[in-house]
């Protein structure tokens, strides 16, 4: 095992954890209708975030010199440091959970001593959010039940299971070892729904269009069956058959263009009224369901 450690949640499992907290000085640009800076709260053990593959940008990793008697201190990714202190180093800066209202007692003011690179929730395109990493040796949960195992391996899967359910067994046979999965399978299940997602949009297009063709063909046809007397005469007029086929080309292409200019707008318009509501709702959520502390995740 190169790496190991130990923390909630891990990147791509669809899992979070959110606090509003304070830094210190100035407070940044908020959402309208949001009352605090808000963050995701990740609880992480020394070589976590190396056996996750994260890159610390600056400063350092937790070491076993971080515990419950030292000075607090937290690492925040790039994402939060961009936001909190763009253009300046975040290094030394300091950040507590809670509002700017609440006594600074409750929560202890915490030292960033690293920048680590942006981490993955829920898919591998989403817009990476602002995060803060805590030592759980300065925040410990009540029970590790609900803790979980990172281990970077080069052994094979199989093989690193096994190593790891020994290793475990050594310690206390009574743990069990439950959603053992590998990062290849994190990853996979995060493309898997967005290639569902894909999938479905398309069929439904593909049944759109095909129910197109057939309305289109279905109008055009009866047009030429009503007009069957005029192309007659128009034929013993001197017209060709080029010349009638044409007409009814014609006459085909202006109808579907006026169905893709009306569908063109009503896209436009059903579009802008979404993204107006989305906009709204994202608003709404800071100030209505930001929790106030991590306490109650414990």
């Amino acid at each position: 095992m190169s790496a190991a450690g130990i923390g909630k949640p891990l990147p791509l499992s669809g899992a979070q954890q959110a606090t509003v907290f304070t830094p210190e000085g100035e407070l940044p640009a908020l959402l309208p209708g949001a009352l605090s800076p808000i963050a995701q709260y990740t609880v992480a053990s020394p070589r976590m975030l190396r056996a996750l593959g994260a890159t610390i940008l600056a400063g350092r990793d937790f070491s076993a010199a971080d515990r419950t008697e030292s000075l607090p201190v937290v690492i925040v990714n790039e994402a939060m440091a961009n936001w909190i202190w763009p253009g300046t180093s975040a290094l030394g800066r300091r950040v507590r959970v809670g509002r700017p209202d609440e006594q600074a007692a409750m929560w202890p003011w915490m030292t960033v001593v690293g920048v680590v690179s942006n981490m993955k929730r829920y898919t591998l395109t989403e817009t990476p959010r602002p995060e803060m990493i805590v030592p759980y040796t300065q925040n410990p949960y009540v029970t590790f039940g609900t803790m979980q195992f990172v281990v970077r391996s080069n052994l094979e899967t199989s093989a690193a299971i096994r190593a790891i359910q020994r290793a475990v067994a050594s310690a206390d046979p009574a743990i069990p070892i439950a959603h053992v999965r590998t990062i290849d399978d994190l990853v996979a299940t995060s493309a898997s729904n967005a290639r569902f997602a894909t999938l479905f949009m398309a069929s439904f297009g593909i049944v759109a269009l095909v129910l197109t063709i057939v309305g289109v063909y279905g109008v055009i046809r009866h047009g030429v069956v009503q007009r069957r007397q005029e192309f007659g005469v128009r034929r013993a007029l001197g017209a060709g058959p080029r010349d009638v086929l044409w007409l009814i080309v014609r006459e085909g292409l202006n109808l579907g263009a006026a169905g893709v200019a009306a569908g063109l707008a009503l896209t436009v318009a059903a579009a802008f009224g979404l993204a107006t509501c989305c906009s709204a709702f994202r608003r709404s959520i800071p100030s209505r369901w930001a929790p106030r502390s991590p306490s109650s995740w414990r």
